[in-house]
């Protein structure tokens, strides 16, 4: 049974955004931000089975290539740990990856309107 369910979303705010508004429906979520996105953990509020687990990572966004992977190893019965997010990885002695806490309420959102639709607030003009 588990308990805890991570979520790794490759991706920019938005997405990150969704799977935490959504991680928040079901328990107490983390938020870690990496090189290359972000890492939720969700405390469950009663444990679940593997298989379980697997769905409400699929239904968060989890990274494909680890939900495939997992659900490769419960399927066959393999005895192996599931569902590992590393707080740091490392490459050729070097470390390419290290987990930063992050508030996902306090990120600075980039609001991305086309210049022709710009109304300057100051003087009423189109830019």
């Amino acid at each position: 049974m588990i308990d805890r369910v991570g979520v790794d979303v490759d991706g920019g705010q938005l997405s990150m955004l969704k799977a935490y508004f959504n991680a928040k429906q079901i328990g107490e979520v983390e938020v870690r931000e990496t090189s290359r996105g972000h890492h939720l953990r969700i405390q469950l509020p009663k444990p679940v089975d593997e298989r379980r687990s697997l769905e409400i990572r699929a239904a968060l966004g989890d990274d494909p290539k680890r939900l495939d992977y997992d659900y490769k190893v419960v399927s066959k019965g393999i005895p192996v740990r599931i569902d590992v997010l590393f707080n740091a990885k490392a490459f050729r002695g070097g470390l390419v990856s290290l987990e930063q806490p992050c508030n996902p309420l306090s990120l600075p959102f980039k609001l991305r309107v086309p210049r022709e639709v710009y109304v300057c607030r100051r003087c009423g003009r189109r830019s």
